[in-house]
């Protein structure tokens, strides 16, 4: 029995002499500008980062709407802004983070994409699509076959 409470106070011990890591939460500002119907995507790739969300958005355009993903495998933090509104303007945003240690001295670089959006057609009664091989369908083309000449200069 004296052995277990030794073997536990040593444990104790052992792991209160070892150093802690501390984990920070850090963020920065950014902006992007908002197209009126259509999506804007901005990427972050933050290797040091152990979590990433995005918050404190505002904007003065109408019906903005916006959606993050952080992917821990890649560090790659996605955000997703769409303009359903019939104006265009920005939108400012607060980007959270958090990493073991100090914070870094400079925001990473965002990348990004405008994409547009298609409405799709809206009709009475629509049948599910098959989701079979067989509903797949192809159309052969002959393509014209060219001859190639060669023409000899001296």
């Amino acid at each position: 029995m004296l052995a277990i409470h030794l073997l536990l106070v040593l444990a104790v011990v052992t792991h209160m002499g070892l150093p802690s890591a501390t984990v920070n939460t850090c963020s920065f500002n950014d902006v992007v500008y908002v197209i009126s119907g259509q999506y804007t995507w901005k990427n972050y790739y933050m290797p040091y980062a152990i979590d990433a969300w995005i918050g404190d958005a505002v904007t003065n355009v109408p019906e903005v709407y916006y959606t993050y993903y952080w992917d821990n495998n890649s560090k790659v933090l996605n955000v997703i802004f769409f303009d359903a509104g019939p104006e265009s303007g920005y939108v400012t945003y607060k980007v959270y983070f958090t990493t073991q240690g100090a914070c870094p001295t400079e925001p990473p670089k965002g990348k990004e994409i405008v994409l547009k959006a298609y409405r799709a057609r809206v009709v009475e009664n629509v049948e599910p699509v098959s989701t079979k091989p067989q509903s797949i369908t192809s159309t052969e083309r002959i393509l014209p076959a060219y001859k190639a000449q060669i023409k000899v200069t001296n």
